[in-house]
Parts: structure tokens; sequence; C-alpha cells
């Protein structure tokens, strides 16, 4: 049976139809890959040097935080984070650096982590501290060790873990043995208060940087 068709206006219709955008993947090996400019991830974000105390510099990208005058200040994330449940990691720089969390009414100029409208692990002694009352949570841990904070932003909920052990026997999967951050409203930052000039503090938000894979149903804080 012949239906007229030509070579040349095969050709011509397939290219009036890519250029019409009806075909907008490519097949290889029998899987469709999306070429039609969906968007792309966003890049991974780091230190804001916008919201960070000024006794604080900030190096590498905005990855790395240093210290002129330890334990005035801290630094914050350019990204917050309302809901959902999200994990970052911290790599320890000195002996008295101090990771957590803040919302945008904390003093991240002059105050310390810990204080009103934060919360944050102290690696000198291991102790949570949340809006100045401290909690014992674990043993502090020498500079270079890798630090997880996996946040759970729905329940208001916070675990820390150490070379990928987590505190206090915690378990972000199924809730237990958590660190309770409901007294901290609104969107959420990561914040961290190096405390050395040189032996920084350095922050992961990308999955790809992770020493750790993220619990299950926590995504990268990005």
């Amino acid at each position: 049976m012949q239906f007229g068709w030509t070579t040349t206006g095969t050709v011509r219709l397939m290219r009036s139809i890519m250029r019409g955008g009806v075909m907008q993947g490519l097949m290889r090996g029998g899987i469709l890959l999306d070429q039609g400019g969906g968007a792309s991830p966003p890049a991974a974000q780091y230190w804001n040097p916008a919201k960070t105390g000024s006794p604080i510099t900030l190096h590498n990208g905005n990855r790395d935080a240093g210290a002129l005058q330890a334990g005035a200040g801290f630094a914050t994330s350019a990204t917050g984070r309302a809901t959902g449940k999200h994990y970052a990691e911290f790599v320890l720089g000195f002996t008295n650096d101090s990771i957590g969390v803040c919302n945008s009414l904390a003093d991240w100029e002059t105050s310390y982590l810990g204080d009103v409208n934060s919360a944050g692990w102290w690696i000198s002694d291991g102790g949570l501290l949340l809006n100045d009352v401290a909690t014992d949570y674990g043993p502090p841990m020498p500079p270079g060790t890798v630090m997880g904070l996996a946040v759970d932003l729905d329940a208001r909920r916070l675990y820390v873990s150490a070379g990928g052990a987590y505190r206090n026997s915690g378990n972000p999967v199924t809730g237990a043995n958590n660190f309770s951050i409901a007294a901290l409203t609104g969107t959420l930052f990561l914040a961290g208060c190096p405390s050395d000039p040189t032996n920084r503090l350095r922050l992961r938000t990308a999955l790809a940087d992770f020493t750790y894979a993220p619990p299950a149903g926590y995504s990268a804080w990005g």
C-alpha cells in the first residue's frame, strides 16, 4: 500500500514536529529523557554573608567560617526551611565550635548559638543549648568530626549525629529520642559558631557533598 510519502517530505514533517515542541525528549535505552527545558535543581547555598556576625569571616565560596573572636556572633545559612524534613552536615574546625539552627529573630551579630531564638550543640562539652537552657547530648567530639543535623520542621524535632551515629540513640526516621525545638517558631536556618580564624567550620548542604546519607525521608538542606 502506498501513502505517497517521500523521504524529503518525512524529514520536513519531523523537523516541523521538533520545532513545534511536540517531541520534548530523546529515547535512549527505552527511557524518555526530558529535554524540554525543565527547571534545574537550585544550586546549593552555604553561609549567608548578609546574616553573619562581624567577628566571623567566610571563605571557600562561603562554605567555611572562621572566627576573629571566639564566641561572639555566629553564621547563618542562606537557605531557610519552614516545613519538611531536611539534613545538613558540618565539619568541625576547632575546639569550641558550635552548630545548630536559629530563626529570623536570633541575634547572629553579638549573641552565641543556643541563646534566645536558637539551638546549638557545643563541641567543647557535648551539650545542646536551646534558649539558654542546656541539655546533655553526648560527649564532645574532636575537630575534623563530620556532624550531621537532621531537622524535622513539621514536628519541630532535631537530631545530631557524629561520625554517622546519632547522639542519645536518636532516630530521625521513627522520631525516637528526639530533641524538641518547638520553642523555635517560623522559618529556621542552619547556624554555626566557629572558634578559630584558620581552623574553620565547614557547612555542607548538597547531597553530593555529604559524607553520610540523609535519613530515609529527609532531603538535603540545599
